[in-house]
């Protein structure tokens, strides 16, 4: 199976020549402190798919072999879940 890789290049063209994010929200509280614009893009969307290929994409077998359960009113997260839950939040 290969690894996934996120078509950052695409969402990038949406993201900031498209929809123009810059433009369209770079004067509008509170993103005017943001510093939207390419850099911004470009960083959010590596890191995003650095997080699907390195925590995300390996859980999809485990979450086939081992899927999340509920038994008396308890839910049990398949392995690995509640970390990469945590590391999307962060």
């Amino acid at each position: 199976m290969g690894s996934y890789r996120a078509p950052t290049e695409d969402m990038r063209f949406v993201i900031d020549q498209l929809c123009r994010a810059e433009a369209t929200l770079g004067g509008v509280p509170p993103f005017d402190e943001l510093g939207l614009g390419s850099e911004l893009s470009s960083t959010l969307l590596e890191e995003s798919a650095r997080l699907c290929a390195e925590v995300l994409a390996p859980l999809r077998r485990v979450g086939d072999t081992q899927p999340a359960t509920c038994s008396e009113g308890k839910v049990t997260a398949t392995p690995g879940f509640d970390e990469a839950l945590r590391l999307l939040g962060a």
